[in-house]
């Protein structure tokens, strides 16, 4: 569920003892937008004469009706009825927290307590592999401290404070994400809030190589063959447009010398890459792929060594032009 996408929520965890006897509980997501109903379909009114809702004891919303017309009063511009025009009064509520009240004339008064929740992170869009990033959960009321957290990462797995990359702090509120890995830690993780809590979730974005276990790579080619030595990124620069002002250059060298080198606005959406279309001893040797980012660098050697069959069916490597 994505900080800035905005839904719209009918659920309400009913039963539950809160600060105002009475009221219902709705959990809802910073960034998100709720329907707080009224009636709801307890009251017996139809077509009620005057509904008002109240915020905090303090009225926000009210709506007559009477046989000449009907007319809004004492309305804020921050809420809105869903469609008072149709009879229907439920309160659109914009990312909100606190006591909210509906009074029907006629019916006992409709209580809601909101319960806002959001993230704290210490680094929000992409993030590269190796960095460290933190995920805290918080809410707007109190009597949260004692609840349990539970979290998920992206393929489902509980974490346990076990790991050795996953760190629990703040009596599990905190999720501390260590050594940032592509295969493990990239995508939605959950976070479940116990007993009666909701479930919230952020979308861990990693940037690191593509089908790559580690820093570097060893590549072999025979001589005369061809050989493309590359370093593709996990993510795409054609479908991530926001990636324009994160990715500022790349280069890819050899032995510490640039071979190529090219700034992010001026590139055709590739990555580093070079083909030799006939491998020689002289091609074998260190590669080194550099990317540079707002936030950091990403880096990544490929050894090339290049080989040739002798007559008695023993192989000769080169690297660097040395044999071995």
């Amino acid at each position: 569920m994505a900080l800035n996408r905005i839904l719209v929520s009918f659920v309400l965890q009913l039963g539950i003892i809160l600060p105002v006897t009475g009221a219902s509980k709705v959990n809802i997501v910073a960034g998100e937008t709720v329907v707080l109903l009224c009636p709801n379909g307890k009251t017996k009114t139809e077509n009620p004469a005057k509904v008002i809702w109240k915020y905090e004891g303090k009225t926000i919303i009210t709506y007559i009706r009477s046989q000449e017309k009907s007319f809004m009063a004492n309305s804020s511009a921050k809420y809105r009825l869903v469609d008072e025009k149709k009879g229907n009064f439920s309160l659109w509520l914009p990312d909100g927290k606190g006591q909210y009240s509906c009074e029907v004339e006629g019916e006992p008064p409709l209580i809601y307590y909101v319960q806002r929740w959001h993230w704290k992170i210490s680094q929000r869009g992409y993030v590269l592999q190796g960095e460290t990033l933190q995920l805290e959960v918080m809410t707007s009321g109190k009597e949260y401290s004692a609840s349990r957290i539970e979290w998920l990462s992206p393929y489902k797995a509980k974490v346990t404070g076990n790991e050795p990359r996953w760190m629990l702090e703040n009596n599990n509120w905190k999720l501390q994400i260590k050594n940032l890995s592509i295969q493990e830690d990239h995508g939605i993780w959950e976070c479940h809030v116990l007993p009666d809590g909701p479930r919230i979730t952020y979308d861990v974005k990693v940037i690191g190589f593509l089908n790559a276990l580690g820093d570097s790579d060893t590549r072999f080619a025979a001589v005369n063959n061809s050989v493309v030595l590359s370093c593709p990124l996990s993510i795409s620069l054609t479908k991530e447009k926001s990636l324009e002002n994160f990715l500022q250059s790349w280069d890819l060298m050899k032995d510490n010398k640039v071979l190529i080198k090219k700034d992010v606005k001026l590139a055709n959406n590739t990555f580093p890459a070079k083909e030799i279309s006939k491998v020689q001893f002289e091609d074998a040797g260190n590669y080194h792929c550099h990317f540079t980012f707002a936030k950091g660098h990403l880096n990544k050697s490929i050894h090339l060594i290049v080989m040739k069959g002798k007559k008695s069916g023993i192989c000769m490597m080169f690297l660097n032009g040395t044999e071995f």
